[in-house]
């Protein structure tokens, strides 16, 4: 495992090193390294690469998606509101699809806007909202599967 150090003096590899070091590991290893993004970072990157973030229509759906996070607890999915709405509407990232309110997968008093606007989902057991800038990783969809991107 790779770790960049908080100060300037202590880092362990160059860059360059780290990032040939980083390809050789994963390629012989099969390793994960973690993204964290906001909510739009998030979906700019899945958007590029894959399809766009993660959609759930269903329980069978919720259980793919908790399938396809394997052990990462807090992830981003393709779920979120217009801010400075008054009557808040919850809607798919993904153009086309329609968002059915379904409560079996809300955390118990979500969504709740917080102290903050809250206006992006991200998956723990189940969902909760949470600010649009805060950072997590993400799971993203490409049409037929969904791909937790860590």
């Amino acid at each position: 495992m790779f770790v960049f150090a908080e100060k300037e003096k202590d880092k362990l590899v160059d860059k360059d090193v780290f990032f040939v070091l980083l390809f050789t590991e994963m390629m012989k290893n099969n390793k994960t390294f973690h993204l964290i993004k906001t909510w739009d970072e998030a979906r700019a990157y899945c958007r590029e690469k894959y399809t766009d973030l993660a959609k759930v229509f269903d329980l069978t759906d919720m259980r793919r998606l908790q399938d396809s996070a394997q052990n990462q607890t807090e992830a981003w999915i393709g779920l979120y509101s217009e801010p400075g709405r008054d009557n808040r509407r919850w809607h798919w990232s993904l153009p086309g699809e329609e968002y059915t309110e379904n409560e079996t997968c809300w955390e118990a008093g979500e969504p709740n806007d917080g102290a903050y606007p809250e206006n992006c989902v991200m998956k723990k057991d189940k969902w909760a909202d949470y600010s649009c800038t805060s950072k997590f990783q993400f799971i993203c969809y490409d049409g037929e599967n969904m791909w937790t991107v860590t």
